[in-house]
């Protein structure tokens, strides 16, 4: 991959290590999908706001020891150092940082930018100029849409691939939520028509 993906891959990588990347079934094409055929591009998903925890109320967010001892572990030391939580180090190699709910809605929103930069590198990626964007997403990166300009995208890598890497960004955020349940939707569409190229759902 191009300098451009670098963030994105570090994630794809990261996760790749430590987590068994479910699906639900094998994805899906545009020949095969039968409860989404076209998405309708001239609306977006609402990103409201998910509930913020009381500011003095306790956080705690544990993450597992394959996440820890990965190169996206350090994110954690970024994180704690920026935000001013504490990490505590278990016996069984997992970390779990404890902080009040103000510290937790600040780092979360860290997390945040640093998956949009993320799927900002592969909308910037020289390995497909001009052909991906970033349609929509929503507050919790558990449904990102990606439209496709299928007269430039010379299918490399290709969309099952794409889709994946997309997937994997989503989830990374997910797993600093005090939320488990981490699944990411993930569709892609073409630019001009909404009509759904690849979709599948990932989950940790």
């Amino acid at each position: 991959m191009k300098k451009a993906l670098a963030t994105a891959m570090v994630i794809l990588t990261v996760l790749c290590l430590f987590t068994a990347c479910k699906k639900d079934g094998s994805g899906k094409d545009s020949t095969d999908t039968d409860d989404i055929k076209v998405v309708d591009l001239s609306t977006t998903r609402e990103r409201e706001e998910t509930t913020a925890p009381k500011a003095n109320k306790n956080i705690t967010v544990s993450i597992p020891k394959a996440f820890v001892e990965s190169k996206a572990g350090g994110d954690i030391e970024k994180y704690a150092a920026t935000y001013g939580y504490k990490i505590l180090r278990e016996t069984d190699g997992s970390i779990t940082m404890k902080m009040d709910g103000m510290t937790y809605s600040f780092m979360l929103s860290g997390v945040g930018m640093d998956t949009i930069i993320a799927l900002g590198d592969i909308v910037d990626s020289d390995e497909y100029p001009f052909a991906v964007k970033l349609g929509d997403y929503n507050s919790d990166f558990s449904y990102i849409l990606m439209l496709i300009d299928t007269d430039k995208y010379e299918g490399n890598p290709s969309y099952k691939e794409l889709a994946e890497l997309i997937g994997l960004c989503g989830l990374y955020y997910q797993y600093f939520t005090i939320e488990k349940d981490n699944r990411c939707e993930v569709i892609l569409a073409s630019e001009k028509s909404g009509k759904v190229l690849y979709r599948d759902i990932y989950t940790d």
